[in-house]
């Protein structure tokens, strides 16, 4: 059998995104250089290119249907060549047996690259083949040709994990000022890197969903259903107008926030050494968030921050949904720590025992604090419909019984009561949210595990 059919050229490391991590938005800013550096201004000059994500390499380039480029995404805070030498001969491997013309590999740090470094450094067995194939035909300097660290700027060849928002929004502002009719204002750059973000993000959960379900395995070499970026989808996004864009404006923003946190989270179970089962489950929920159209995310933020009533359309009036200890503290920590998967249901994120509804939230509160807490629920009318469902709410730290007893609103509700004919429907709702109580993480835990 030749190395050509022996090597698994094709990898999946899907199950390793986190949302909008640095590696999808690495793969956004290297289509907008495509797009950029041969001079696309349409959909239709855009349909010979693609983007590809996680097959042939992190990210692939494809033109006519054939790579042009592939690129390696790492983001090690070490700048030794000894962490970079089985990324860079993999590169090589791939770049020669697929013949593809040019090879990127993408650092956070500067990392200097010659052949003389690479030619002899340890390696992974997969990889070990890659360099003894390329020595044995005698072209491996030769192929060392194709290869490049990322040029991200004129004098700079890496990009900090802090620089990437910026260096992707400039290349937009770029884009705009190249064509006609698109306004360039915050406002529209902004919005159409949250939309492109959101285009990447949707295909990295595309293939989340057919692992998930079965329909397709993991490294699976005799896979079609590579669904891939066109760039001709990625040019509509870069010429529409968002200036009149408003309620959807904010929700993107919102969902941004949420997969920043998420990145911050992540980096913090990995240090802490979180079992990897754990962290699956959690990237799981997340991306199941993320994956709810816009209306249902803003209702999700709705619901886990339920005392918090929005009543204007502005971006600080959002981001009250999603309080960074709220978020942290509570919802994060709730999901880690039960580390289950829960229900999908009404645009909310839920787990059930014996017919009863657990909802996790974003409450960030001592117990002190929980009769406010129960009061901005109560008054909060718009929840009246979102919560009708929910038995419990699970909270960082507060327990609370009922929250209308908690509130002093009412006295205490009895199930005679709940379920008396006569009374309108609203009010039955009513008192059926005020029968809610709100639990402990720990208390949750334990309620359950089972």
């Amino acid at each position: 059998m030749s190395i050509t059919e022996d090597l698994k050229h094709f990898h999946d490391a899907t199950p390793t995104w986190s949302g909008y991590n640095h590696q999808g938005k690495v793969a956004l800013l290297i289509a907008l250089d495509v797009i950029l550096n041969e001079g696309i201004k349409s959909e239709q000059e855009a349909i010979p290119y693609s983007l590809e994500l996680e097959w042939v390499e992190d990210v692939a380039i494809k033109k006519n249907n054939e790579y042009i480029a592939i690129h390696q995404v790492k983001a090690y805070k070490n700048q030794n060549i000894s962490n970079y030498g089985d990324a860079i001969w993999m590169l090589l491997g791939k770049a020669h047996l697929l013949k593809i013309p040019k090879a990127y590999l993408h650092t956070i740090l500067s990392v200097e690259v010659n052949f003389l470094d690479i030619k002899d450094i340890n390696l992974k067995d997969k990889n070990e083949e890659y360099r003894t194939t390329l020595n044995d035909k005698n072209v491996a300097e030769q192929t060392f040709e194709k290869f490049a660290t990322y040029l991200y700027s004129s004098d700079r060849s890496y990009c900090p994990l802090e620089d990437i928002d910026v260096l992707i929004q400039e290349r937009i502002c770029t884009f705009i000022n190249s064509v006609d009719n698109v306004v360039n204002t915050e406002k529209q750059i902004k919005f159409t890197y949250l939309n492109l973000l959101e285009q990447i993000h949707e295909n990295v959960l595309k293939r989340h969903s057919k692992i998930q379900a079965g329909i397709v395995k993991q490294n699976d070499q005799n896979r079609l259903d590579i669904d891939s970026i066109e760039f001709s989808e990625i040019v509509r996004i870069l010429i529409k107008n968002y200036e009149d864009s408003s309620n959807s404006y904010y929700t993107y923003t919102l969902k941004q926030l949420l997969s920043q946190y998420t990145d911050e989270f992540l980096g913090q179970l990995y240090e802490e050494q979180v079992p990897v089962d754990i962290v699956t489950i959690f990237k799981h929920v997340i991306d199941t968030i993320l994956s709810l159209d816009h209306e249902e995310f803003l209702l999700f933020c709705k619901k886990i921050s339920p005392h918090t009533n929005v009543k204007k359309l502005n971006v600080n009036e959002f981001h009250s949904l999603l309080p960074a200890d709220g978020i942290y503290d509570s919802l994060f920590k709730i999901i880690k720590t039960l580390a289950r998967k829960p229900e999908t249901r009404d645009n909310d994120i839920r787990y059930a025992l014996s017919e009863k509804i657990y909802m996790p939230t974003a409450i960030h509160a001592s117990q002190d604090q929980g009769q406010r807490i129960a009061r901005g629920i109560l008054n909060n009318d718009s929840m009246l419909e979102l919560l009708f469902s929910i038995d419990t709410m699970i909270s960082e730290r507060i327990n609370i019984p009922s929250i209308g007893v908690h509130a002093q609103k009412v006295m205490e509700i009895s199930a005679e009561v709940l379920g008396e004919e006569g009374i309108p429907e609203e009010e039955n709702k009513f008192i059926k949210i005020k029968k809610i109580r709100i639990i402990d993480v720990g208390k949750s835990r334990e309620e359950l595990d089972v």
